[in-house]
């Protein structure tokens, strides 16, 4: 016969035959049966539920309900052998040979098998058991290990006729009529779909708290288990029959993974593990999305995979990795091995042994980082920080790097920092490579941690720039580096400045410089060496006019000229004082009167002299026209005094030199 299409199809369980064996008196007996082997199949156990009647049909219920199918309390399932059973039955109640008294019996094989009932059967005199035997059978059923944790699905009575409703019945017509049924179990126990199974409605399971399980190959891969009173959410649960979900909780869903070494467990309500093994969704909401040994510990916490990785905050997330923790309330580690994000809000993007212990602090990666501080910020390779809003970056240098203040910016880059743009400090719009704001005070320090007190460095006031250095201390100026420096300027810290590298002895020094020559030279040089300029050296002071000779004047609009003890005196004398070595020599005169003409005298050789006009008298001037003219000079080697009358007047010109002689 060609099978067709059914609505839904189970198979029923036939019990053949039972007997029933007692002894006068008895409260226990053995009940055994035989079932039909090939609806049993292969099935090793069997769930039975048996109850005590006084009558084959109808009558009352003597005694309690034995069921014997490994759910909580009751007694393990009962073995089966080529389909054959004893069980030890005790109602609890006495029975006589001459009180008939009758079992009924409802069995299922297999987890998806629907229960069947078998009529009743007398408990006979001529089948009464040995103690012996009953003693050894019980025994051997009290250590029948129920093959699930669970109580497995009933199906429902049939109210009638299969329909397009989907209710399960013992056998479901086709279409057309035909009651083939669309499962079959084979002797191992194993169910299997013949045809095509339609479900035109809903599938149904009788009864309070029983659950529906699909297995496959004898080993329960999916189970829809009810849950809570109050929720209208099942559980699922697929995958190992050791994956399981806490009772009284709702909601959870196990999509597979598992083992029996690591199953998958979810604990509290509407929490998920979609695969992997030895996970746990310990939290309401919480997801575990696969690896290993990962728990998703806190409310809405999230594991994504990895390995043994833990979601202990509320609303936490570990992306991934190797033994990443997310303790802290929405707190979150993406990846990488070994990290910690502690408190509220803190992160990691991965790395391996990195920490953030502040709320909101953040570690995006790298090696052995700690952002301790609230709101701090770690990279790189051993970098703390320590302290509330400290930023800290490490290089590879295999040593800590830690802040020591609060909102702090440290970073150790020993292969130098370069910044490709403009850097402002104190300011947003920096139009230079290095910009600072429009605000009075220190800009720069260079040694002193404290703007309050003295220090080495840099500042700004009123149409200043300053330059300073920590009282007590000089300005030097030079060349090489610090650990090798040529100076060739201090101020020192008495304000006098040195040139040449000398320690100043007077408001200016200077040392070092070459002879005042025509062509160049001198220690010091006043005015453009193109054009008239004073040079100075150790012992000279020279006019010079574009690398030529130049007129040196002293005091040119008035004022004494002193040199040595002595100076110009009222009458007009010089005095030389009295050094060893020099002799005056004078005075000469030289006399013009009335005429025009000159009177020239000589006084003396010009070697090793020096002459100069020391006296100028002129008389007689008695109209605007009249002049006179006195001069002293050298010709020949000789020191000259002239006195000379430029034009006809009755004018007198009186001239005199003084000399200064030295051997």
């Amino acid at each position: 016969m060609q099978r067709k299409s059914l609505s839904i199809g189970v198979v029923a369980l036939a019990l053949v035959c039972g007997f029933a064996r007692a002894d006068e008196g008895r409260t226990s007996f053995l009940h055994s049966g035989e079932l039909d082997r090939q609806l049993v199949g292969r099935s090793k156990q069997c769930d039975f539920e048996f109850t005590l009647w006084d009558a084959s049909e109808d009558g009352e219920r003597i005694g309690r309900t034995l069921i014997y199918d490994g759910w909580e309390a009751n007694k393990a399932r009962v073995p089966v052998d080529d389909g054959y059973f004893e069980v030890v039955l005790d109602f609890g109640v006495e029975i006589y040979d001459d009180e008939p008294v009758y079992v009924e019996s409802r069995c299922a094989c297999g987890r998806s098998a629907k229960w069947t009932t078998v009529s009743r059967v007398a408990v006979t005199e001529d089948l009464l058991a040995e103690d012996d035997r009953l003693e050894g059978l019980e025994d051997r059923i009290e250590r029948v290990t129920p093959l699930q944790p669970s109580r497995p699905a009933r199906i429902a009575e049939p109210d009638g006729p299969g329909d397009s409703a989907g209710t399960f019945n013992n056998t479901l017509e086709a279409a057309d009529g035909d009651p083939s049924p669309a499962v079959v179990v084979d002797a191992d126990g194993n169910t299997t779909m013949v045809g095509d199974l339609t479900v035109g409605g809903a599938i149904k399971i009788d009864g309070d708290n029983n659950p529906l399980e699909i297995h496959v190959n004898g080993v329960r891969a999916l189970r829809f288990e009810y849950a809570d009173a109050l929720s209208e959410a099942p559980n699922i649960i697929g995958g190992s029959p050791f994956n399981s979900v806490v009772p009284q909780k709702a909601g959870a869903v196990i999509a597979g993974g598992g083992s029996e070494t690591g199953a998958n467990q979810v604990s509290e309500d509407w929490g998920t593990v979609s695969g992997g093994r030895s996970n746990h969704a310990f939290g309401m909401f919480a997801t575990v999305s696969g690896g290993s040994g990962n728990t998703a510990t806190g409310e809405g916490s999230t594991v994504s995979g990895g390995e043994n990785g833990d979601a202990l905050g509320i609303h936490s997330t570990v992306g991934g990795g190797l033994g990443n923790a997310a303790n802290g309330d929405d707190s979150t580690v993406s990846g990488g091995a070994t990290n910690t994000a502690g408190a509220l809000g803190s992160s990691i993007g991965g790395g391996q042994q990195n920490s953030a212990g502040g709320a909101y602090a953040s570690v995006p990666g790298g090696f052995a980082n700690s952002a301790a501080g609230d709101f701090s910020f770690a990279a790189g390779r051993r970098a703390k920080a320590l302290h509330l809003g400290s930023f800290v970056w490490g290089d590879s240098t295999a040593a800590d790097f830690a802040s020591t203040a609060n909102d702090q910016f440290r970073v150790r880059a020993t292969g130098g920092a370069s910044f490709s743009h403009n850097v402002g400090i104190g300011t947003t719009t920096p139009g230079i490579p290095l910009t600072f704001a429009n605000v009075l005070g220190n800009k720069i320090s260079l040694w002193g941690q404290n703007g309050d007190q003295d220090h080495y460095g840099f500042g700004i006031q009123a149409g200043t720039l300053q330059m300073y250095a920590a009282t007590g201390s000089k300005l030097a100026f030079g060349h090489g580096r610090s650990e090798a420096f040529t100076e060739k300027m201090q101020i020192a810290t008495n304000g006098n400045v040195g040139i040449g590298g000398i320690e100043p002895a007077t408001r200016l020094h200077v040392i070092g410089g070459t002879d005042s020559a025509l062509g160049g030279g001198g220690f010091l040089t006043i005015g453009a060496t193109n054009r008239i300029n004073i040079s100075i050296d150790d012992n000279e002071i020279m006019a010079r006019n574009n690398r030529g000779a130049s007129t040196l004047f002293l005091n040119n609009d008035g004022g004494l000229v002193k040199v040595g003890s002595g100076g110009i005196s009222t009458t007009g004398n010089i005095s030389f004082g009295s050094a060893s070595g020099f002799t005056h020599f004078g005075p000469v005169t030289a006399v013009q009167r009335n005429t025009l003409g000159t009177n020239t005298i000589l006084i003396i050789s010009s070697a090793k002299a020096f002459c100069s006009l020391s006296l100028m008298d002129v008389e007689d001037t008695d109209s605007v026209g009249e002049r006179a003219q006195c001069n002293v000079f050298i010709f020949n080697g000789f020191w000259y005094v002239q006195a000379f009358l430029p034009q006809n007047n009755d004018a007198d010109v009186i001239c005199q030199a003084r000399c200064l002689r030295w051997d």
